[in-house]
């Protein structure tokens, strides 16, 4: 699955309707590789604020054109490649999603995103990571040292935040280069706690 596929983020988060359903109302989300904007766009006609980043400027161009008047007063488009961008510059987030995405980096620097995402997340935010596991069809034919991680070693990353789901599972898929393979993912809905600060007794 590559970024460069014309039908990549066409199709919404498939667990959309579940992240959505633990909020009361629309907030503010971010959705880094975006793609081609199906979850951007189910989220805008859901009355949400969005931030999508994606470095082809197609794929923008193709959520900006679909989107409407309205819709685009609550978008933010920013064409960057992540493992350059400076998130300082962004406020924070309600939600986040980070789908399929992290393989394309190495290990440093896919750790490096996992934390800048959780401190962009506000107190109670919801974060949904999911990444290719090293079992994965496409370990043997990725660059070495690309971010696979096993499910422990996710769970390990995160570990400051509350798990609300976790899941691991295989499915079937077909497309060039490779044909029919298998794939391998792990899910994780994660909440960012409260962080409350030491006072020491008297």
């Amino acid at each position: 699955m590559s970024s460069n596929d014309i039908s990549f983020g066409i199709r919404p988060e498939r667990q959309l309707g579940n992240l959505l359903s633990n909020f009361k109302k629309p907030g503010r989300a971010f959705i880094p590789g975006c793609g081609f904007g199906g979850t951007v766009l189910s989220l805008l006609e859901s009355g949400w604020q969005v931030v999508g980043l994606d470095k082809h400027q197609e794929a923008l161009d193709f959520i900006e054109s679909s989107a409407t008047q309205g819709q685009r007063k609550k978008l933010k488009l920013i064409r960057a490649d992540l493992i350059d961008y400076n998130f300082s510059k962004l406020g924070l987030f309600d939600l986040i999603i980070v789908s399929n995405l992290l393989h394309f980096f190495n290990r440093a620097g896919a750790i490096h995103m996992i934390k800048s995402f959780q401190s962009k997340l506000r107190t109670r935010g919801i974060m949904l990571i999911r990444v290719f596991t090293d079992r994965d069809f496409l370990v043997t034919h990725s660059p070495p040292g690309r971010f696979y991680p096993s499910e422990q070693d996710l769970k390990k990353l995160t570990s400051g935040m509350k798990t609300i789901r976790s899941e691991t599972r295989s499915f079937e898929d077909n497309h060039p280069p490779y044909g029919p393979h298998t794939h391998f993912s792990s899910e994780l809905v994660l909440q960012k706690l409260l962080t409350r600060k030491f006072v020491p007794r008297s």
